[in-house]
């Protein structure tokens, strides 16, 4: 089975949750790419993961698992023009780009 690319994401792509069929029902914009220097979280992640900063100008009915959560509850389903943190992945894509 041939393994899946990591997207290329940087500050300024406009980004879809390319899973459970949200690709044309999603849009985000990057505001910020970091590390993550947390050495272990529960949900799996490591220390050296990238992790988005992405405000969603258009949500799905799915959206993506948030790392951190800037304000509220985290059961609170993803607004339009939210900010959230989420680790980046293969369930990412750049809009436009087909690489």
């Amino acid at each position: 089975m041939k393994k899946r690319k990591m997207p290329n994401i940087k500050v300024g792509d406009l980004i879809a949750y390319n899973a459970a069929g949200m690709r044309y029902k999603t849009l985000g914009l990057v505001l910020g790419v970091e590390k993550d220097t947390v050495p272990f979280r529960r949900n799996g992640s490591h220390e050296g993961d990238d992790i988005l900063t992405v405000m969603w100008a258009v949500v799905g009915e799915y959206m993506p698992r948030r790392e951190y959560f800037v304000s509220g509850i985290l059961r609170e389903n993803i607004q339009s023009g939210a900010i959230h943190r989420h680790r980046i992945g293969t369930w990412f894509t750049v809009v436009g780009y087909e690489g």
